[in-house]
């Protein structure tokens, strides 16, 4: 772009604003998969292996509660029910527990092993595919300033020119940052809830390369926004 964008007219903003948009919105895309990618990973790894919960307890009793009965039933059919007898059903009740518990932290270890490769796998691969994305699709986004370079602002700013409220770029940001103060003292709309998203997405999303260090760094500036959220 020839003009800088505080140059451009009414027309010419809103084109760019279209474009930068549809650019943006692919990247996100992409962006909202390596995100969920990761928070099952994080799931994944936060899995615990020894962690005693209620439902982990009781099914230990009932597994030793089975153990201690046939011990006991079979002693009672043999007609040996005394003191060894009982000791060796308590033996047997622990040995249940124990064997059962050590199974399930097999099944569990496993369970992170593959899962772990597997989701690590599939997030290098939305990177690579969020690298290609970003080259392929980047065009416009540059001729925005760093700290707007996200879907939310860039609609807002459509709608400003769309419904004539602004006609140039000083103006369409002004009532953005209004916009985003209003979203601030809400805390719980939809729209602020969407905002701090988009931010914190970004802001995660410049430490993954050169390229979309290009794109995402200046969003981080935007983040101080998200301060005010909490």
């Amino acid at each position: 772009m020839d003009k800088e964008i505080s140059e451009l007219n009414k027309k010419e903003l809103l084109d760019l604003f279209r474009a930068a948009h549809s650019e943006v919105i692919e990247i996100e895309i992409v962006s909202d998969g390596i995100s969920q990618k990761e928070n099952e990973l994080y799931y994944v790894r936060e899995t615990s292996v020894v962690g005693w919960t209620v439902e982990k307890i009781i099914g230990m009793c009932f597994l030793g509660l089975f153990g201690f009965s046939i011990s006991f039933l079979i002693s009672t059919l043999l007609g040996q029910f005394n003191d060894s007898a009982i000791t060796w059903s308590v033996i047997l009740a622990t040995a249940f527990v124990i064997i059962a518990h050590n199974m399930k932290k097999a099944n569990i270890r496993n369970y992170i092993k593959e899962n772990n490769q597997r989701l690590t796998n599939e997030i290098n691969e939305l990177e690579i595919k969020l690298d290609e994305t970003i080259k392929r699709c980047a065009n416009k986004i540059y001729n925005i300033p760093a700290t707007y370079r996200y879907s939310l602002a860039l609609n807002k700013m459509q709608e400003y020119i769309i419904n004539e409220r602004a006609t140039e770029w000083v103006r369409c940001v002004d009532l953005y940052e209004e916009q985003v103060y209003r979203w601030v003292m809400e805390k719980n709309s939809q729209e602020s809830v969407e905002l701090q998203r988009q931010i914190l997405m970004y802001t995660e999303n410049a430490a993954r390369g050169a390229n979309a260090a290009a794109v995402f760094s200046g969003i981080s500036a935007v983040a101080n926004v998200a301060q005010l959220f909490k």
